[in-house]
């Protein structure tokens, strides 16, 4: 099964946001907790 989405659909909002150094743990992964900062952030913006 695929969906289409359409292409004026696709993005509600787009931002650049930097990665801190604090949002990775020791392997260089974002911690699965700061995707909530993220959005959090988005939003406000």
């Amino acid at each position: 099964m695929r969906i289409e989405i359409q292409e004026e659909k696709k993005f509600v909002h787009q931002m650049n946001m930097l990665i801190r150094w604090g949002d990775m743990d020791a392997f260089g992964h974002v911690n699965n907790t700061v995707y909530f900062r993220y959005m959090e952030q988005a939003r406000v913006e």
